[in-house]
Parts: structure tokens; C-alpha cells; sequence
């Protein structure tokens, strides 16, 4: 009989092993990293001597012009000698060569500096890639700024081409400044580039960034709308403000309802205690996305309210996350050529419409007479003319942080 201990493997045969395969694993781990090096020291080695033909070939174009100018220089001086007649020059003629002698020293440096600073940025922005591809995100990150803050050098941009201008501001954009949530500061960076209308509507479609530019419509959060589950919510964005890096937002359909319109009690329209300002702060706030840090992103404000042409109250100042626009916002959006397409609603929520919604959206001022409020017809139009128990639906507005 068989003895089935025969073909056991002992522990000190499986200690062995692993080690032999720790090892194997750890020599082409090895072998790896020194291919990834090669590649990159190679990258490096390519990009320098680019940059020393840059340079070599801006130094013989700076001679060249140094001789051009010197030699009109020697012409003036020659042409002022044969007008005076005099061996000495004139103080006129002189300061006309020192003035030529200031200026060819003023192009000569002017040139050289804007070499350097293209070839430079070239040089960090490649290093960068080289970084970024072996895993080096600080690094690389270091490098893009160092990159864009060369390409920024105003006569740095004369010398480099659009397209490698334009990929370094859009990197530095994108994979640096939005990754850091600073979206302004990354529309400012991809707004001082040459990009056609085609491309900066691409470029704008990235998240956070496609919240900084006026009439966009972008995706923030989630929330229940069609009454079967959370989806990601469209919002239009009305406002930029850079003091403040905020964004005004306000969601592209009606998507709230009030069951009992504006308020309970037909004698009081002032929006501190409406059921409007009411539903936005609890129903839609504390249900608006799961994630807290998103509703983290939402500024509380202070909103005041002008009262009704015919002098109806619409109550103190209110603080809020959630609110409806003003009569004096909508006028405002009105007037402008991109956001006044996006005052009428052209749908009604799912869950909205289930509960009675149409398109017709309640505004924050007081309306005409008591027991009347503000609203947006479905027409797009301003009214202070319904009655507080209209089925008007809701157009929730917020502030949003943009970094």
C-alpha cells in the first residue's frame, strides 16, 4: 500500500517556492521600472536637444536682426553727417543712434527672453508627461504650472506655436487646477488660450469646469425627479461670480410642488413663510443627493425680496440654501441674449407633474393684492397676478462653491 504522505509538500518546500517566486516577480518588477526609466531619461534627452536647436536658431535669427538694425543705424548716421556736412554729429542725429542703440539692445533681449521661456515651457510641460506616465502625479503637477507659467511669459507666445500653447494651458487646466476643484482659475487658464468655438464647447463639458461658463447646462447631484429613484439633475447656470467663486444655478425643469401652492394662509405672501421656501429647504435640501459632501457645496444666503408694484409686502430678509428666483432676476435673464431662452420651462418633472405641477413656476416676490403672488406664466412670462393657491410648480435655484 501506498504511503500518502509520499507526495506531500512540506513546509520548508513551500517556503522555498515563494521565495523563488517573490524573487522572479521582484528581478521584473526590477526590469520594468529600469525600461520605464530608459524611456523617460530618453524623452528628457529628446526634448533638450529640441530645445538647444530652438535656441541655437533664435540666437542666429537675434544676430541677424542686430545686423539689420545696426546697419540702418549706420545709415542714419551717415545720412546726418552728409546733411550737417560736419564730421561731429548734431544732437539730434546722436540721440537718433542712441535711440536705435536702446532699441536693438530692447529687441535683441526681448527675443531672447521670449525664446527661453517658449523653450522652457516645452521642456517642463515634457518633463511633466514623463512624471505623470511613472506615477509622479506631484511631480507632474509641479511641472505643468512651472509649463504654463513659462507659455504665459507674453513674448513666449510669439515663438510657440498655437497648438503647443494651447495643449499646455489645457493640461495645466484640466489635469492640475479642476482635479483641484479650482474651476475658475482653470476657466481663467483655458480662456486666455487661442481655442475655437468647437473646441472650448468640448473643453467646457468637463464636470465642475462646465459650471463656470453663463448658460451651460450641467449635471449637479442627484435627486429623486421621476419618483423611481435618484438620477443626476440638470441645472442651468445663470451667473459667474468671480469675487466670490460662486455659481447661481437654477435646475433646467420645474421639478417641485407644493400641495398647498404658495401658502396655507391667502392673507400672508411673504416668502420668509411661504410653503415654497418652506419645500425648498426641507423636501428638496435634505433629500437633494445622497452624498453630503455635494449639499456641502451649497451656499446658505441672504435674499432680499422687492415688494409688489402695488406695494404689497413680500416680507424681511431670508436666509436659505434653497430658493426660487426673483421678479428682478428673471427681468434680469430676460434682457440677456443666452439666458432668456431659459426663463419659460418647457417640462414638468415626472414626480411634479404626478403631483399637479405644470410649467407655469412660482417667483419669491408678493403679487398684486393680498391672497396674490408672483409667478412665470407658461408662456415665459412675468405675472403678479396668481392667486396663492395656483398649481404653479417650483424651479429650485442655489449657490454653488466653485473652489
Amino acid at each position: 500500500m501506498a504511503d500518502l504522505n509520499e507526495n506531500k509538500v512540506t513546509p520548508e518546500a513551500k517556503e522555498e517556492k515563494v521565495k523563488e517566486v517573490v524573487e522572479e516577480v521582484k528581478e521584473k518588477a526590477e526590469e520594468k521600472a529600469e525600461e520605464i526609466k530608459e524611456a523617460a531619461e530618453e524623452k528628457v534627452a529628446e526634448a533638450k536637444e529640441a530645445v538647444e536647436e530652438k535656441v541655437a536658431e533664435a540666437k542666429e535669427a537675434v544676430e541677424e536682426k542686430a545686423k539689420e538694425v545696426k546697419a540702418k543705424a549706420e545709415k542714419k548716421v551717415k545720412e546726418a553727417k552728409e546733411n550737417t556736412g560736419k564730421k561731429k554729429l548734431g544732437a539730434g542725429a546722436l540721440a537718433g543712434i542712441i535711440a536705435a542703440a536702446v532699441v536693438v539692445v530692447a529687441v535683441v533681449v526681448c527675443v531672447v527672453l521670449g525664446v527661453v521661456f517658449k523653450s522652457g515651457a516645452i521642456s517642463a510641460y515634457q518633463e511633466a508627461q514623463a512624471a505623470a506616465n511613472s506615477g509622479d502625479a506631484e511631480t507632474a503637477a509641479a511641472k505643468y504650472e512651472e509649463a504654463y507659467s513659462k507659455i504665459s511669459f507674453p513674448l513666449a507666445s510669439v515663438f510657440a506655436n498655437v497648438s503647443d500653447s494651447n495643449l499646455i494651458k489645457k493640461t495645466y487646466a484640466l489635469d492640475v487646477l479642476a482635479v483641484q476643484g479650482k474651476y475658475l482659475e482653470a476657466a481663467t487658464v483655458i480662456n486666455s488660450g487661442s481655442f475655437t468655438e468647437e473646441e472650448l464647447s468640448e473643453i467646457y463639458k468637463t464636470p465642475g469646469l462646465d459650471l463656470t461658463k453663463v448658460g451651460n447646462i450641467a449635471e449637479f447631484g442627484i435627486w429623486n425627479q421621476s419618483g423611481s429613484g435618484e438620477e443626476p439633475l440638470e441645472w442651468i447656470v445663470m451667473e459667474v461670480n468671480p469675487n466670490n467663486k460662486t455659481a447661481l444655478l437654477m435646475t433646467k425643469d420645474v421639478i417641485g410642488y407644493s400641495d398647498h401652492g404658495w401658502t396655507r394662509n391667502d392673507s400672508n405672501t411673504t416668502y420668509a413663510s411661504s410653503e415654497i421656501n418652506a419645500w425648498c429647504n426641507t423636501d428638496f435640501y435634505l433629500t437633494f443627493n445622497s452624498n453630503i459632501d455635494v449639499r456641502g457645496k451649497i451656499a446658505k444666503v441672504r435674499l432680499t425680496t422687492e415688494d409688489s408694484p402695488n406695494g404689497v409686502d413680500s416680507g424681511e430678509e431670508v436666509e436659505a440654501y434653497v430658493f426660487v428666483p426673483s421678479v428682478e432676476d428673471v427681468n434680469k435673464w430676460l434682457a440677456d441674449e443666452t439666458l432668456a431662452q431659459f426663463v419659460k420651462a418647457e417640462k414638468v418633472s415626472d414626480a411634479a407633474k404626478e403631483a399637479g405641477a405644470k410649467t407655469s413656476y412660482w417667483l419669491r416676490n408678493a403679487g398684486e393684492a393680498a391672497g396674490f403672488a408672483s409667478a412665470v406664466t407658461k408662456d415665459g412670462e412675468v405675472t403678479y397676478g396668481n392667486a396663492v393657491s395656483s398649481n404653479n410648480g417650483i424651479r429650485p435655484c442655489i449657490y454653488v462653491f466653485l473652489g
